[in-house]
């Protein structure tokens, strides 16, 4: 069942408001980790469009428990942010194309939590849709296995982030299986202007491993040995209307592993 977020409190939803979201349109779905204390994320709305009126949603798990939550819209054309109207059942903003969304978190908690959310809204979808982007060729990663990378191996495209720009803390990325590697690759778009990457890490037997950024391959991040692992942490610095595909590589060697064994 799916529950509202409201400006400063956390309530269930009444049945008028479940039906009122069964209405609804889905702007966007994301998977955020959400440290104790106040926080700040910030989307992109692409394209620009009017959302008002919207509701947030969460679905309550074991790792998400309390959260209150303040959204803040971006103008097209504005580069400050406004904050929106709640009159307890959705949030209201100005009858104008809104280009992002902005959302002040305070956990009360004093640890992480991972809440799916969800944000709808009731206005007509734009009338002329975006064209789709061309398919792009997934390219091999650039760095090819050398002095620093052990031989047997093979380079594999493991996971994407959906990056909407802005400042994000150690975000989980969770990759398409479990892979056996050392080195893992970030490739940044070019089109991704002032996009920097601070800090990469796994997690490895449940805990934060940071991994160490290659002084000889750009992009290329070393753990200090070997390790099975299926989730990377990154930390990302951009522009907040910024949004682009970061692709993340391993360089896998569990066949290898196994051909050893055999």
């Amino acid at each position: 069942m799916l529950h509202t977020i409201m400006t400063g409190l956390l309530l269930s939803t009444a049945l008028a408001q479940t039906g009122l979201a069964a209405s609804g349109r889905e702007l966007f779905k994301v998977r955020l980790r959400i440290p104790g204390g106040a926080s700040t994320i910030s989307f992109v709305i692409s394209p620009a469009q009017k959302i008002t009126p919207f509701q947030v949603l969460y679905t309550p798990s074991n790792t998400c428990r309390q959260i209150a939550l303040n959204p803040f819209v971006q103008y097209l054309g504005n580069s400050g942010w406004n904050a929106s109207s709640y009159n307890g059942s959705v949030f209201n903003t100005a009858d104008q194309s809104v280009s992002g969304l902005r959302f002040n978190l305070q956990s009360p908690t004093n640890y992480e939590q991972v809440c799916d959310m969800s944000v709808l809204t009731f206005a007509a979808p734009p009338s002329a849709p975006a064209p789709a982007p061309s398919p792009q060729p997934n390219p091999p990663p650039s760095p090819e296995p050398g002095d620093e990378t052990p031989s047997g191996g093979e380079w594999r495209e493991a996971g994407t982030l959906n990056y909407p720009g802005g400042v994000f803390s150690l975000i989980g990325i969770d990759l398409n299986a479990a892979y056996l590697a050392r080195d893992i690759l970030v490739r940044i778009p070019d089109s991704c202007v002032g996009v920097s990457l601070t800090e990469l890490g796994v997690i490895r037997l449940g805990a934060y491993v940071k991994a160490q950024a290659s002084t000889e391959r750009p992009g290329v991040f070393q753990l200090d040995k070997l390790s099975s692992f299926y989730q990377v942490r990154v930390s990302l610095s951009g522009p907040t209307n910024q949004a682009c595909p970061i692709s993340i590589y391993v360089y896998d060697q569990s066949r290898s592993q196994v051909e050893d064994a055999d």
